[in-house]
């Protein structure tokens, strides 16, 4: 996870970089009176409207209207995170950043893992062109995938062996406990350790420093009892939600061309890269996370997403684009043709029609109007109630209100009905008169009513659950033993648990006045004035509120899953197909809600949490 640097520490760094000296790198500065100007690196800039004011130490573009201090400078033209940002000047400052026993301890044992995944990388790679690798060698070439790519992406193969890793790391003297961190072995139940990768072509996943985080496998033989894909654990080096496979390769060509290709598999991507579509990133198989969409913003705001025709597809697709919306992106989004995948596609049909199909991207309204009539008859009046709600709650989403209007007269068109009833309709989800209502009972409606700072009871449970978090930290361990991250639905609500859990994972004391030192994103810094502002009343049953506002959290994340599956069944049963599982996803949803509502669900670990 990001490191997080105190007031002070982002204070030295600042004043041991000037300004004028850090942007004269980058561009040519003429003095003006008591400025300096030049030509503005982020817009075509005929006449010098970049401005630089040595005393206040900020820039500003009155061209493009960008501006900032030397961080916001670093991270536009360099387009690195804050944190990334403090390092990068630190370095050249010659600052040495947090040397405190506890980080330096974690920062030498990151190192360690870089140093472990690259000689395992390594490693896989020689294995494809020793005689004991052919098997490995052989499958990569059968599907098509070129010597330059096995190069390019530092493709391998590990061995069949339970211990071939093993063996050659005491012979490298790379310590099983450096394998183990790095989530290279796993420890036996009786001792001893074996090899993660057996049998199966290797994919590093590296970062934008081109450093070895953590690697994808594939199998490569047909074994109905493996998995087809295995990937590293999470580990203190690798955090699956904050990386983009093949970013590291694909970043130029999207600059170049100012767009960005979604897929989902490791293969898919570097079959494409191969077939000259290199402005692609993947994400091996897991859900998108805001992490991974403000890393995308750095290079482009011009998305398109690509999956499969199934309904696990489609839901994917609407899921990954309405938190874009959350970002102030649009997406567009491609489906491709009924059992074909990216790669399959483009060795079928090359990559002239693969990029017709990307020119015929659908925006995400056409995309959920598409899904959602084949789920809610359109014949009707409450059929029709359902999919414009639906679709309302992802116009609500969008920041732009230029897109909004543009979108509402889209969904009006296409149903032959009157903007203003649906900018009506709009304006009452702004209000919090959710379209997509629960049943609530009277002391649920109080509470909204006598909350007028939150939309609804769901935002108030978040809410409460920060507050609880940031007057005493240690209640993070408890909440995310109950809920998972992705239940959290606001998306600055999310980014602020993430640093929290950063914070507390980081560093040995995290009292309110630090959390409030080492998160300086400007998006949450309102965020946190009203928490701190309104903290929880003195006489609060924090144990009690805890209570409740998890089961709203859980409540909504199964009711959510609930409709999902609901349509689903619906689906299949309109084409005939079993559905069994489906049902029964159905009935475990049901039993879900109803052990929130008895508060079942409470891990009894809250207890021994006080105690």
């Amino acid at each position: 996870m990001s490191p997080k640097f105190s007031q002070t520490t982002i204070e030295q760094v600042r004043n041991a970089n000037d300004i004028v000296d850090v942007i004269s790198q980058y561009l040519t500065l003429k003095k003006s009176g008591k400025r300096f100007v030049g030509l503005c690196p982020f817009h075509q800039d005929s006449a010098p409207s970049f401005s630089v004011d040595p005393d206040k130490q900020l820039f500003h573009c009155f061209g493009c209207k960008r501006g900032g201090s030397v961080f916001n400078f670093i991270m536009e033209i360099e387009k690195l995170s804050f944190p990334e940002t403090v390092k990068f000047l630190a370095d050249r400052a010659g600052i040495r950043l947090d040397d405190s026993p506890r980080n330096l301890q974690l920062e030498k044992e990151k190192e360690t893992l870089y140093f472990v995944n690259r000689w395992a990388a390594n490693y896989f790679y020689k294995n494809l062109f020793s005689p004991a690798g052919k098997a490995g060698l052989d499958y990569i070439q059968s599907r098509g995938i070129s010597p330059e790519m096995i190069k390019k992406f530092g493709l391998g193969y590990s061995l069949p062996q339970w211990d071939g890793l093993i063996k050659q790391a005491q012979k490298d003297q790379i310590s099983i406990d450096s394998l183990f961190k790095a989530g290279l072995v796993i420890r036996k139940d009786n001792g001893g350790y074996y090899d993660r990768f057996r049998g199966r072509f290797m994919i590093p996943i590296i970062d934008l420093s081109k450093k070895v985080l953590g690697f994808g496998g594939r199998i490569i033989s047909d074994a109905p009892d493996q998995p087809k894909y295995i990937n590293s654990p999470e580990t203190s080096i690798y955090h699956k939600g904050y990386v983009l496979f093949g970013l590291y390769q694909s970043r130029s060509e999207i600059q170049k061309l100012d767009q960005v290709i979604f897929v989902e598999g490791y293969t898919d991507l570097i079959s494409l890269f191969q077939n000259g579509i290199q402005n692609v990133v993947a994400t091996s198989g897991t859900a998108l996370t805001p992490n991974q969409v403000q890393l995308i913003k750095r290079y482009t705001q011009n998305v398109i997403m690509l999956f499969d025709a199934d309904s696990a597809g489609s839901a994917a697709a609407v899921r990954g684009a309405e938190i874009f919306l959350d970002e102030g992106i649009d997406v567009s989004i491609v489906t491709l043709p009924p059992k074909l995948d990216p790669d399959n596609f483009i060795q079928t049909h090359g990559a002239d029609q693969f990029r017709d199909l990307i020119r015929q991207a659908t925006s995400l309204t056409q995309f959920k109007i598409n899904l959602l009539v084949q789920q809610y008859d359109r014949e009707t009046s409450q059929g029709i109630q359902k999919i414009i709600s639906e679709l309302l709650s992802s116009v609500l989403r969008m920041k732009d209100p230029v897109r909004q209007n543009l979108t509402i007269k889209e969904i009006a068109e296409y149903f032959a009905l009157e903007e203003r009833a649906l900018f009506s309709k709009l304006e009452q989800l702004k209000r919090g008169k959710r379209i997509f209502r629960p049943v609530e009972n009277e002391k649920d409606e109080k509470i909204t009513a006598q909350q007028p700072r939150t939309k609804n009871k769901y935002d108030l449970a978040e809410k409460d659950l920060l507050r609880l978090a940031i007057a005493d930290i240690n209640w993070l361990p408890i909440i995310f033993i109950n809920i998972k991250l992705d239940d959290i639905a606001d998306p600055l609500n999310k980014e602020l648990f993430s640093q929290l859990i950063d914070i507390y994972n980081n560093f040995e004391f995290a009292e309110t006045d630090n959390i409030t030192q080492h998160i300086t994103d400007p998006r949450l810094a309102p965020l946190i004035s009203e928490l701190v502002s309104e903290p929880l009343p003195p006489n609060t049953d924090q144990r009690k509120l805890a209570i409740d506002c998890l089961a709203a959290v859980k409540r909504r994340t199964y009711e959510k899953f609930l409709r999902l599956v609901n349509a689903e069944i619906k689906a299949a049963e309109a084409k005939g197909r079993d559905t069994t599982d489906l049902l029964q996803q159905y009935l475990e949803l049901r039993k879900g809600i109803e052990n929130i509502e008895s508060k079942k669900f409470f891990k009894e670990y809250i207890d021994e949490a006080e105690e």
